[in-house]
């Protein structure tokens, strides 16, 4: 949604890490990745630039990519010029797992919002899964995905930051993280519509072909109630 504003106004880079990852960038492929993001923020021309990074340690900030801890990642950010933070949350690890086994599955993480997918099940190792390259079990997991953004908080300390959850800015009406945002950015905001729909908008129990064993391994945790949406 971002994107569809005039490209002076704001450039928003997407995850650029992933990119390079890929080898989407094949020119800068073996370019260090904070050099790189550099090179394209001194690149260009919009009045704001905003990228995007998956800040999980089994993700963008693993050894194969970034090799830095949250607070490593934000302090090096800021020596970048980075002035503004936008960090987007989702209270049901249990939905971002199963949303990143579907993707992983079908090898698309996006769905275009005028296609209609055919509905799709999954089990849930709760011994040994993760939302990147490591597994672990399944309340470790989410007892990480906790830690991590303990750590983000504290590493962006008093830094200005824009907190969203996807729960309730994203899920029903996106239009209204985007309000946030461009309020947040000074932009003025236009009326895009949203480009991509929900990849897994049925019910745990419907989609989670072993609910019953993910609910045994959640019970008596505070991740419990995860498992009942």
């Amino acid at each position: 949604m971002l994107r569809a504003h005039d490209p002076s106004e704001i450039e928003w880079d997407g995850e650029v890490f992933e990119r390079q990852h890929r080898g989407d960038l094949a020119e800068q492929r073996n370019e260090p990745p904070l050099d790189l993001l550099g090179d394209r923020m001194s690149a260009s021309r919009a009045a704001v630039y905003g990228f995007e990074t998956k800040c999980h340690p089994d993700q963008q900030l693993e050894a194969a990519c970034l090799r830095m801890t949250p607070a490593e990642y934000v302090t090096a950010l800021k020596r970048l010029g980075v002035g503004r933070f936008i960090v987007l949350r989702r209270r049901n690890y249990l939905r971002q797992l199963v949303s990143f086994e579907m993707g992983w599955r079908r090898g698309r993480w996006h769905v275009p919002a005028e296609e209609t997918l055919e509905p799709q099940a999954v089990a849930i190792d709760v011994a040994c899964c993760g939302v990147g390259g490591v597994k672990r079990p399944v309340v470790a997991l989410f007892e990480q995905m906790d830690r991590v953004y303990r750590d983000t908080d504290n590493a962006l300390g008093d830094q200005p930051t824009l907190r969203l959850w996807y729960e309730d800015h994203v899920e029903a009406h996106p239009r209204e993280a985007y309000l946030r945002i461009a309020a947040y950015l000074g932009l003025t905001p236009i009326d895009p519509k949203p480009r991509y729909a929900r990849t897994n908008p049925g019910s745990l129990s419907q989609v989670v072909t072993n609910h019953a064993e993910v609910e045994d391994a959640l019970r008596g945790t505070p991740y419990a109630w995860m498992a009942m949406e």
